[in-house]
Order: C-alpha cells, then sequence, then structure tokens
C-alpha cells in the first residue's frame, strides 16, 4: 500500500531506531503483557502481513484491557475486529 512520503519518514526513522519493530514491540510485551499500544501494533503487523486471525487475538486482548477506550486503541482494534469478520 501507498504511504505518503511524511508518515513514510517517520516509520524510516523508527525502525532505524529499533522502534515499533516487531522485536521492540514483542520485548514490550515480555515486560508488560497489558500494554494495549503495543498488543494493538503487533496486531496491526500481524494483520498486514495477512494473518488475521492471529492479529485477532491482539486486536481482543486490546478491548479486554480498556473497553472504554481510554488509551484510543480500542476504536481502532474493534474495527479491525470487524473487517476481518466480514
Amino acid at each position: 500500500g501507498y504511504i505518503p512520503a511524511k508518515d513514510f519518514l517517520v516509520i524510516m526513522k523508527d525502525y532505524n531506531a529499533g522502534k515499533n519493530t516487531m522485536n521492540s514491540l514483542k520485548k514490550t510485551l515480555e515486560s508488560n503483557q497489558k500494554d494495549i499500544e503495543a498488543n494493538f501494533k503487533i496486531g496491526k503487523k500481524i494483520a498486514d502481513g495477512g494473518n488475521m486471525e492471529e492479529a485477532k487475538k491482539y486486536f481482543e486482548k486490546v478491548i479486554s484491557l480498556d473497553p472504554n477506550n481510554s488509551a484510543g486503541w480500542t476504536d481502532d482494534a474493534e474495527l479491525y475486529i470487524a473487517q476481518i469478520n466480514n
């Protein structure tokens, strides 16, 4: 898919710094399994790779950890689950 140049640059800087990579997100979950943002971002990376059923587990975890969407990721997780289910 297409990523606008500005967003692409941020993503590349993060990757080069070791931020928001699958490895860094998994390390975050190793130290805190209840990290809502890390669960969402791992789910998104897995979904982007095409493994929707595996991704769904992470999105469901986001919803269970933050049913009131206090952290702002639950609505996105619900959207992904709706797309996976349809």
